[in-house]
């Protein structure tokens, strides 16, 4: 019952945000702000404008029950949304690090228990 209101919430989520982006008459300037909505443990962020003359806008779904996330790109010109990426991230949270540049975890944590 649980996962069947969680996707609720995600195509909920999806549907208000592509709404909000099809009922936009003009592309917003390049500095806008995002936006964000929250269904349960479902939040959508809607990021600014990018790509030449602002032409597309990103999309960051994060199910917190199911430890994934989708990102999508909404074209303002084809006025469509796909699907980039989709990634769980139940175990890449138990990686203590990858891909980082010093200081490492382990150095902060040595100079913070001097």
């Amino acid at each position: 019952m649980k996962d069947r209101w969680q996707s609720t919430a995600v195509v909920v989520l999806l549907a208000l945000i592509f709404g909000f982006l099809l009922g936009r008459s003009t592309l917003p300037r390049a500095d806008a702000q995002t936006s964000e909505g929250t269904a349960g443990r479902v939040t959508a962020v809607l990021g600014a404008p990018t790509g030449t003359q602002t032409a597309y806008a990103p999309i960051v779904v994060v199910d917190g029950l199911q430890q994934s996330l989708m990102v999508y790109e909404y074209s303002y010109r084809g006025r469509n949304i796909e699907l980039k990426a989709a990634r769980s991230f139940r175990y890449d949270k138990d990686i203590k690090e990858l891909n980082n540049k010093g200081p490492s975890v382990d150095d902060v944590r040595k100079k913070l228990n001097q």
